[in-house]
């Protein structure tokens, strides 16, 4: 069902609420995003409930991929502290470790949301493109949906994310490579 509605950028809610499901999603987000993808998500969890997450390796092999591509962004905004050892610092999660050793054309941004902003704002999502868009509006529980052809809101989405991350604390920046 996944596979056919990404194939056909289809307008049609699934429900997705597993941690390997967001992996899965955001790996097919990477593989087929032109332009830009969005996250937005709590600490940049290298392993959730036993999952491999930001931490997997097979999704920055996909981030790479994408950032290969000339003008792509990536921009990752977290709520919390980021989810890497004691001591180190955002430059040392596995995600952002692997993008900075390769050769990208594209763009990374990551930064740390602004609470006053966050306040009350209960949701993860991932936008592709301004066009298909994973939402979590119940992170405690992980209760999710996807849509691939959600131009009007992930569009909106994407808005909302620019809007937060003007106001957000710059943690890690990696430039296309010259």
């Amino acid at each position: 069902m996944i596979n056919a509605a990404h194939e056909a950028r289809e307008d049609k809610l699934i429900s997705n609420g597993k941690p390997a499901h967001a992996v899965y999603l955001l790996n097919k987000f990477l593989a087929s995003a032109e332009r830009s993808v969005r996250i937005y998500t709590g600490k940049l969890s290298r392993v959730f409930d036993g999952v491999l997450a930001y931490g997997d390796p097979e999704l920055a092999r996909s981030a790479i991929q994408f950032l290969q591509k000339e003008n792509s962004s990536l921009s990752i905004m977290i709520a919390e502290d980021p989810d890497v050892e004691d001591g180190q610092s955002i430059k040392d999660h596995p995600l952002l470790t692997a993008i900075s050793k390769a050769a990208i054309r594209g763009s990374v941004n990551v930064s740390r949301g602004n609470p006053d902003d966050l306040e009350g704002f209960n949701y993860h999502f991932i936008v592709m493109d301004e066009e298909a868009a994973r939402v979590e509006y119940d992170t405690d529980k992980v209760q999710a949906f996807v849509n691939f052809g959600y131009a009007e809101t992930g569009a909106r989405l994407a808005r909302l994310f620019d809007a937060y991350q003007r106001n957000s604390t710059p943690l890690l920046s990696l430039p296309a490579a010259s």
